[in-house]
């Protein structure tokens, strides 16, 4: 059978468009460890199968402080070839949690035009997250991205335009 996964990204496009019922009856949902309390049910709904958050000792500090909600399924650790050092590990994290990263995947990003910052190419936690989902679909099951607006335009967009403002206010908090 068909298996619909949806990765929710931090993008503004849900804003207003009641989608949360339809993100809701998918097979699977994948958010971003920090969605919640800023993506409001009506837009984004609340189904929370896996979490990601970053796997560094920055992102996890911040994971430590902030995280409220725990995902039904697991927690997806988003390494991105930083050394992996035992403080890394988050202190609050329950249950099952597996550590992605795939080398493969920048690869592909770089053969496709990616060129990172500086010229050192990581994916951003949505990439990483969206490249998990269609590594582990099957075939003929679909990964839909909601969210994704850098994505959709095609180029990043202003700050303002990316992010809600109740986000950006406790992301700029966090630093």
């Amino acid at each position: 059978s068909v298996v619909i996964t949806v990765v929710v990204g931090h993008g503004r496009s849900p804003e207003g468009k009641g989608w949360g019922s339809r993100i809701d009856s998918c097979d699977v949902v994948v958010r971003m460890w920090d969605w919640y309390p800023w993506q409001l049910l009506p837009d984004y709904g609340t189904k929370y199968d896996y979490g990601l958050f970053v796997l560094t000792p920055k992102g996890v500090s911040i994971f430590n402080e902030h995280n409220v909600c725990t995902p039904h399924k697991g927690w997806l650790a988003y390494h991105g070839g930083t050394p992996l050092l035992a403080e890394s590990l988050p202190r609050r994290v329950q249950g099952w949690m597996e550590i992605i990263g795939n080398p493969l995947w920048a690869s592909l990003a770089r053969e496709m035009g990616g060129v990172g910052l500086n010229g050192r190419l990581t994916l951003t936690r949505g990439c990483a997250a969206a490249a998990w989902a269609i590594t582990r679909s099957s075939k003929g099951s679909q990964v839909v991205l909601v969210g994704f607006d850098n994505v959709a335009c095609g180029t990043n967009q202003p700050v303002e335009q990316s992010f809600c403002p109740e986000y950006w206010a406790l992301y700029m908090s966090r630093f």
